[in-house]
C-alpha cells in the first residue's frame, strides 16, 4: 500500500474540513476496503487525526511485515542487474537472517560497478567506488 501524494495532500491541508476529507476517503476507497478500516477513518476524522494516516500506513506496513518475517532493503547497483543475480543476493541475505527479504532497485552509475545492499542497520558494499577508495586508503598509509 502507497499513499498517492494527492490523498497525501488532501490530508495535510487544514483548510479542508475532516469531514470533506472523510468524504473524499469515502469516495476513492468505497467498496475496496473493510468497513472496520473505514471506522478508523471515521474515528480519526472525528479526533482531526486525518493529518497523520500515512504515517499510520507505513507502520501498520512495517508490523505487517515484520509479522510475516519479510525485512526490506535496496540494492543499489550502476548498470541493471540481471535477475538471477538478485535472486542469488536476496537467497543470501534470506540465508543470513532467516526471513524473506524485498529489494528495492535502485541505479547509481556513481558507483562504478558493483553493488550496495542496505538492509536495515547493514550495509553491505561491494561496488568498485568503495574498493578503490579502500586500496587508495591502504596506499597513502604505506
Amino acid at each position: 500500500i502507497q499513499m498517492n501524494s494527492d490523498i497525501t495532500g488532501l490530508l495535510e491541508n487544514p483548510l479542508i474540513s475532516e469531514s470533506d476529507k472523510l468524504k473524499t476517503i469515502n469516495k476513492i476507497f468505497e467498496g475496496s476496503i473493510s468497513g472496520v478500516t473505514l471506522n478508523l477513518f471515521r474515528l480519526m476524522a472525528e479526533k482531526k487525526r486525518l493529518a497523520i494516516l500515512p504515517e499510520v500506513v507505513k507502520e501498520f506496513q512495517n508490523k505487517l511485515l515484520d509479522y510475516r518475517d519479510i525485512i526490506t532493503g535496496e540494492l543499489i547497483s550502476a548498470v541493471e542487474l540481471r535477475e538471477t543475480h538478485v535472486k542469488q543476493i536476496c537467497n543470501r541475505i534470506e540465508k543470513a537472517t532467516g526471513k524473506s527479504v524485498i529489494l528495492e532497485k535502485q541505479l547509481d552509475p556513481d558507483i562504478i560497478g558493483g553493488f550496495i545492499v542496505k538492509v536495515g542497520d547493514v550495509i553491505f558494499d561491494n561496488s568498485i567506488r568503495f574498493q578503490l577508495n579502500k586500496l587508495r586508503e591502504r596506499l597513502v598509509a604505506q
